[in-house]
């Protein structure tokens, strides 16, 4: 071979190797190009978290609902895009009848991303609501796994088994005569502070949208008592009108809103120091949940369980305006330490059996609304200014005593100055 042969060899096979890295490049870009326009669906494209000069494709890598996990230094959470992510990715091959949409705020172009799951035609439906605190990141993990196991659960099968449940409950039975609609993440730009950790203890909304806390912007009992982030008038957050608005759009049998930094199964009132005039019919299912999956969880009305004034609250509205009669909210996680990470997520060691249990809970509580709630049971709150029904003397607040002194005496709960703030 000559040399001048020699040299064309060398540069057809440099071209050759150039056209397989370019090659190469390309097929990244169109699968970051189609990741981008997932995460360009409405509000995603305005709440994207640091990322500290990573690609998207870097930061995450979950085209398609898989790749690496992690954030705010758990290993084993994700992050609101890839929560996002992989209920998409449910779609196609789930065993019910399941559908997504981004819902629009009525007055502005903000929107939340809300799942549906069960048969359309069901004649009971309930309404699910996670992650309203941003730094409460455990309830958007325990909606999507939910829907996960709601999913992938065959036909005649038990949703969850675990040590916590001494009964299967068979979710295509469930499922076929109720359909859930889950908001999993309502505060979503502050969560991604939370997953960041550049604010690993943010409760409220971002500062953008008013640094509002969305269990203190609706209207029942709103601005009373001591001075708290609840905006400037009820349904001043884009996220509280969805919300209202999607209970306004169906009649529900049952709402829960999942928070964490305790251990309770708590109705309203959040204000009133009172349960509400249905307490004796919403405590037989929640008589049930404790038994199954919290034995240690307190019972009993928010404002008295938790000790401290909680007005304004999603439940409350729920219950007393939307007619939802079995409505509550749900402490799932205590970490009983100041750390706000560590307080209000299960560490990854106990991640597998806290989201388990909870949305086998979710589902418990569905089994309920089929076996034991007529479809036409509505609230009755009475007057909301009084003929309430007091709680029973056993269940005393559950606050400290500097928190209960500090909301008898109307002054402002703040974290840190009495303990974190939970509901």
């Amino acid at each position: 071979m000559s040399c001048s042969e020699g040299r064309q060899q060398k540069v057809a096979g440099f071209l050759l190797a150039l056209c397989a890295i370019t090659a190469v490049a390309h097929s990244e870009a169109e699968v970051e190009n189609s990741a981008e326009s997932f995460l360009n669906s409405p509000k995603l494209r305005k709440v994207r978290p640091h990322n500290h000069g990573a690609s998207l494709h870097q930061r995450h890598n979950h085209v398609g609902g898989k790749g690496k996990t992690g954030v705010a230094g758990l290993h084993k959470y994700h992050s609101a895009e890839q929560i996002f992510s992989l209920i998409e990715g449910l779609k196609k091959d789930c065993k019910m009848p399941m559908s997504t949409q981004w819902v629009k705020d009525s007055q502005s172009d903000d929107s939340l991303f809300v799942v549906q799951i069960g048969q359309p035609e069901a004649n009971k439906k309930m309404l699910i609501a996670s992650n309203e605190h941003a730094r409460e990141l455990l309830g958007g993990e325990v909606s999507l796994r939910f829907l996960q196991s709601a999913c992938e659960s065959p036909g005649g099968s038990a949703f969850l088994e675990s040590a916590s449940t001494d009964s299967k409950t068979d979710a295509k039975t469930v499922l076929q005569n109720v359909q859930y609609t889950i908001v999993p993440i309502v505060n979503v730009k502050g969560r991604q502070l939370v997953e960041s950790q550049d604010e690993p203890c943010q409760r409220t909304t971002v500062e953008q949208e008013g640094d509002v806390d969305l269990n203190r912007n609706m209207e029942v009992d709103w601005g009373k008592g001591s001075e708290q982030r609840w905006g400037e008038k009820p349904f001043s957050t884009y996220q509280a009108r969805i919300l209202r608005d999607l209970a306004a759009k169906d009649k529900y049998s049952g709402f829960i809103d999942l928070h964490t930094g305790a251990r309770s199964l708590m109705t309203s009132w959040g204000f009133k120091p009172m349960t509400d005039p249905d307490f004796g019919d919403q405590k037989k299912v929640l008589d049930i949940i404790k038994k199954k999956h919290c034995p240690d969880c307190e019972i009993g009305s928010n404002r008295v369980v938790i000790g401290y004034e909680n007005p304004g609250e999603v439940i409350d509205h729920m219950y007393a305006v939307a007619g939802i009669k079995y409505t509550s909210l749900w402490e799932i996680y205590d970490g009983h330490t100041s750390d706000c990470i560590k307080n209000f997520n299960a560490a990854d060691d106990e991640y597998e059996e806290s989201v388990n249990n909870w949305s086998n809970a979710l589902l418990t509580f569905g089994q309920y609304i089929h076996t034991s709630v007529g479809a036409n049971e509505r609230s009755n709150p009475g007057e909301l200014n009084g003929g309430l029904v007091e709680q029973s003397s056993e269940l005393q607040p559950r606050g400290t005593a500097a928190a209960a002194i500090a909301s008898q005496q109307h002054t402002v709960l703040e974290d840190g100055e009495h303990g974190l703030l939970t509901t």
